[in-house]
């Protein structure tokens, strides 16, 4: 089997370093210092779609905006995380049970590397595919068909899951033709997981590692 895995949210808990850029973006830009709870909505849309449609933000703005965004989180944002605990437990029993496991994120492909490896995990994923630094609205069906492509899977879609914590993992499984599962410890909620059309729905890394490792 072929798990993909989303990572914000999935992986790793990054939203106080997201939090944090989009808060200070906004002040830089002349905004006022809004609470970072108002910027979880950040968590897994591409950033230009987060600053257009939750920030407001005017188009003349955006791109100074992503500028502003990216040089707090490239020189301290990114690493304002953690591994969701139970994470690393895990992937290596995936890998220990011959299973490939990859990335497909909308964060630019470099900083999901660079992160992962900063927190010692990289290591248990076969690939990893995230968005380029230039993409301004990433597609996540494009990203998983290019990691199963990467792994020579893109013929055998059966033997791939999905797993995210936001609609937009959902939808990119089902475009592509792969069971979902969604995970309620992130930053979606059971019913918008529900409501994309997820194939399983769990609450816990543990009850992730259950389902995943079940007999098939």
């Amino acid at each position: 089997m072929l798990f993909v895995f989303d990572f914000d949210g999935t992986i790793m808990d990054t939203a106080l370093g997201v939090t944090r850029c989009a808060q200070n973006t906004l002040v830089r830009l002349g905004y006022p210092e809004y609470p970072l709870e108002k910027f979880l909505v950040f968590m897994g849309p591409p950033l230009n779609y987060s600053l257009r449609e939750y920030a407001k933000l005017p188009e003349d703005e955006i791109e100074q905006a992503v500028e502003y965004f990216r040089e707090r989180y490239r020189e301290v944002g990114k690493f304002e995380a953690y591994v969701y605990p139970g994470i690393p437990a895990l992937l290596e029993k995936l890998k220990h049970a011959g299973h490939k496991i990859t990335v497909a994120s909308a964060k630019p492909e470099v900083y999901v590397r660079e992160i992962m490896d900063h927190f010692g995990i990289l290591a248990y994923f076969d690939s990893v595919v995230g968005a380029s630094m230039v993409e301004t609205m990433a597609d996540k069906a494009k990203n998983i068909r290019k990691a199963m492509d990467t792994l020579g899977y893109l013929d055998r879609p059966g033997e791939v899951w999905m797993i995210g914590d936001r609609k937009y993992d959902i939808d990119g499984a089902r475009e592509v033709g792969l069971k979902s599962v969604g995970v309620t410890y992130g930053y979606g909620s059971r019913e918008e997981l529900e409501a994309a059309g997820a194939d399983f729905v769990v609450e816990t890394v543990a009850d992730l590692e259950a389902l995943l490792l079940q007999e098939r």
